[in-house]
């Protein structure tokens, strides 16, 4: 196991107008799983493979354990990386697939095996072990991918988006096998995902990355309910949280007939708009209340999500509510929403996007 940081590394791909990333730092503690977040391009795999030595940063230092590592090739590492098609050897079983690691760097023959039993039976592919890869479905095939990377005890593991080809099921079982094995063996490990599910469920801190730079970083539940942008707001949850601009009007913020008290910490500062940040659960349909029209409604089986359009100075701005499926309203309705509690409402600059 072993902490693993960025020191203000900037790095950028030959021939690409803008760099992949910018003055960049974190620092991944020792055991923990940490993972990644952020829109296409936004510099998630490059993080990965700055880590493992695949790129050189233009600038600024990677260090694993407080040793500046931003030199040495990946053999010199101690990490094992897993991307989304890595192979099996074909004509090797998965037993012989797993240790093939320690085989390779010397290890007894006693001490392969009794590390391929650990590995196997946390991630529940022991009947697996005599077959050949061929034979394996996409999900087994994932899960003997990862247990031959951490067959072989190393200091970081890397994993680029590792369950990405895999289907709904497959995908949900890996991911049970993955947490299980990590919080097992506490090894440290940044994960890059576009799956905001994986990361919830797994990560013991989420880094958000956009344009190359580091957004936010901190635990699942800090990040859904205290995200420290407007841009994070509109990013992260599925479906995000609402961001309506808003008129502020004798002390309330007003986005058409929507209303919301607003702390004198906003209004004493002189500001004549506002973004007001809730999150779907916050906004109900009511008897009385802001009119909007309903759009869209996304079912899910025991509740629903609808998408509304509520009409506002600024023109419409969509909104989004969660309720029960038994209650949802159909697309053409008009219904009629509030804010029950401002408690959880959050408040952003419209010109900046720092929470306020």
């Amino acid at each position: 196991m072993a902490q693993v940081a960025f020191s203000g590394v900037t790095h950028s791909y030959r021939g690409s107008p803008l760099p992949s990333l910018v003055d960049f730092d974190l620092v991944v503690e020792d055991g923990e799983f940490l993972c990644v977040l952020g829109p296409s391009g936004a510099g998630k795999s490059t993080l990965v493979r700055l880590v493992a030595g695949l790129e050189q940063p233009s600038s600024g230092d990677i260090l694993i354990d407080g040793e500046v590592v931003t030199d040495r090739p990946p053999a010199q590492r101690d990490i094992a990386i897993i991307s989304r098609n890595h192979p099996l050897y074909p004509h090797m079983t998965v037993a012989q697939n797993i240790v093939f690691p320690l085989v390779n760097a010397g290890t007894p023959a006693s001490v392969a095996q009794a590390r391929l039993r650990v590995v196997t039976a946390d991630l529940a592919i022991t009947a697996l072990l005599h077959r050949y890869p061929d034979h394996l479905s996409p999900g087994d095939r994932q899960a003997a991918y990862l247990a031959r990377a951490m067959a072989r005890p190393v200091g970081a593991l890397l994993l680029d988006e590792p369950l990405a080809p895999l289907d709904p099921d497959d995908r949900r079982r890996a991911r049970v096998q993955l947490g299980t094995l990590q919080r097992g063996t506490r090894t440290t490990t940044i994960y890059v995902t576009q799956d905001q599910t994986e990361a919830m469920t797994l990560a013991d801190r989420i880094a958000i990355v956009a344009d190359g730079r580091l957004q936010q970083v901190t635990t699942p539940l800090d990040l859904y309910h205290q995200p420290a942008s407007l841009a994070v707001a509109q990013f992260f949850g599925n479906p995000p949280m609402n961001t309506l601009l808003a008129r502020i009007e004798d002390g309330v913020a007003r986005a058409g007939e929507l209303t919301v008290p607003l702390p004198e910490r906003i209004t004493a500062a002189g500001r004549t708009r506002v973004v007001v940040g809730a999150r779907p659960e916050e906004l109900h349909l009511l008897p009385h209340g802001a009119p909007a029209t309903v759009r869209y409604v996304d079912n899910t089986g025991n509740e629903a999500f609808v998408h509304a359009w509520l009409a506002s100075a600024a023109g419409r701005q969509e909104i989004v509510l969660r309720c029960s499926s038994r209650a949802a309203p159909r697309i053409g309705d008009q219904v009629f929403v509030d804010i029950l509690s401002d408690e959880h409402v959050l408040y952003f600059d419209p010109e900046t996007g720092a929470r306020l």
